[in-house]
């Protein structure tokens, strides 16, 4: 049986495990046994896996800062392959990128996936997503799980918020007692989101308090949630039922969220290079 060596940090974390274990599973299917060690084995086939010590002696390191976290770059060199990225997701897509070179993988389902035999070839690319970050909001239900094999993320902490974030986003333990108009009539479970008052106070906490270095934690890329809260106690003010009348519920919470959403672009274009992303739920998916 044909060996393949896979050298791995001298450190990592949990995908880096995940691309050591995805390896071996598949690379068994086309008859590849596998070794794990820090170290290459001489003269033989190696796969490195991220920021190996021996892609750091070759250089190799940084090839890939230029790409966004999920992009990577494969490099063959001397009978090893090296696969690069910034960040170790990055990584484990490559690992599924160099299996369909390699091996012609393709994933069908969680279960169900075809490879040929497995070819020992260089590989050379150079990959960079056209989104900054792609996921579904959801843990997956198994080990293999299909969504990552397609390259998307899932729940991970990208999130600056998550899902019902209206009232955390402009607490009523902040704001009810002097403004109660900003929510929802006659049950506060939402806010009225025709009050442009209430709307420049949002932004400003959003701007103020979510959209911030801080928040974003050294990563380059962060999704700011903005979500109604989970019941279907809307505002019954005057200016809202007018406006449902007119546009609908949906148009009037798609309205909302523009503003938002346009006020958060400026601010980001203006103090940092991430980008928004506008989740939607319920009511705001009727469009």
């Amino acid at each position: 049986m044909k060996t393949i060596h896979l050298i791995v940090p001298l450190s990592y974390g949990e995908k880096i495990e995940t691309a050591i274990q995805e390896a071996k599973f598949f690379l068994k299917n086309v008859g590849i046994q596998t070794t794990v060690s820090n170290e290459p084995c001489l003269g033989e086939w190696n796969l490195s896996l991220g920021k190996t010590q021996e892609a750091f002696s070759r250089g190799l390191w940084n090839i890939a800062d230029d790409l966004y976290d999920d992009g990577f770059v494969i490099k063959t060199i001397e009978k090893i392959w090296y696969v690069v990225s910034s960040d170790e997701t990055g990584v484990l897509f490559g690992l599924y990128e160099w299996l369909k070179e390699t091996a012609k993988l393709e994933i069908y389902s969680a279960e169900q996936f075809e490879m040929e035999e497995f070819t020992f070839l260089d590989v050379n690319k150079k990959v960079n997503p056209s989104f900054a970050y792609r996921g579904r909001g959801w843990y997956p239900w198994n080990k293999y799980d299909v969504a990552t094999k397609n390259r998307l993320r899932y729940n991970e902490p990208n999130w600056i918020t998550f899902a019902h974030t209206m009232l955390s986003i402009l607490p009523k333990s902040k704001y009810y007692k002097d403004h109660p108009e900003y929510y929802a009539t006659p049950t506060p479970m939402q806010l009225c989101l025709t009050n442009e008052e209430m709307t420049k106070a949002f932004i400003k906490e959003s701007l103020e308090n979510y959209i911030t270095p801080e928040k974003l934690r050294g990563r380059r890329t962060g999704i700011f949630f903005v979500g109604e809260e989970d019941n279907s106690l809307w505002c019954q003010c005057e200016n809202c039922k007018k406006a449902y009348a007119k546009y609908g519920l949906t148009g009037v919470l798609q309205g909302f969220v523009k503003k938002v959403t346009k006020a958060v672009n400026e601010h980001v274009e203006k103090t940092m290079p991430d980008k928004i992303n506008e989740g939607i739920y319920q009511y705001l998916a009727n469009i």
